[in-house]
C-alpha cells in the first residue's frame, strides 16, 4: 500500500520577498484549512520578507499548518 501520510502537503523553495505571492499562499492555506481541509506548507527559504510572513503564520495561528524553514537536510527532504 502507498504511503499517505504527505497528502496534501506543500513544500516550496522560494526566495522568501514579496513578488513571488507566498503571502497569497499561506493565506490559501488559512482557507483550505477553514474548510477542513488537511494541509501543510513546508517553505524553505530566506529574503527580506521572512519575518513578515512568519507574523502572519503567527497572527493567524497556523505555526502547525505551515512551517519556514531556512534549510533542510535532502535526507529530510525524502521524508516530509
Amino acid at each position: 500500500m502507498a504511503n499517505n501520510s504527505n497528502k496534501g502537503s506543500l513544500l516550496v523553495f522560494p526566495r522568501i520577498d514579496v513578488s513571488p505571492g507566498i503571502d497569497t499562499l499561506i493565506t490559501a492555506i488559512a482557507m483550505l484549512l477553514k474548510a477542513s481541509v488537511s494541509v501543510r506548507l513546508i517553505l524553505i527559504g530566506s529574503g527580506p520578507y521572512r519575518s513578515k510572513l512568519e507574523a502572519m503564520v503567527d497572527e493567524s495561528n497556523l505555526g502547525s499548518q505551515v512551517q519556514i524553514l531556512s534549510s533542510m537536510p535532502p535526507a529530510e527532504l525524502a521524508i516530509s
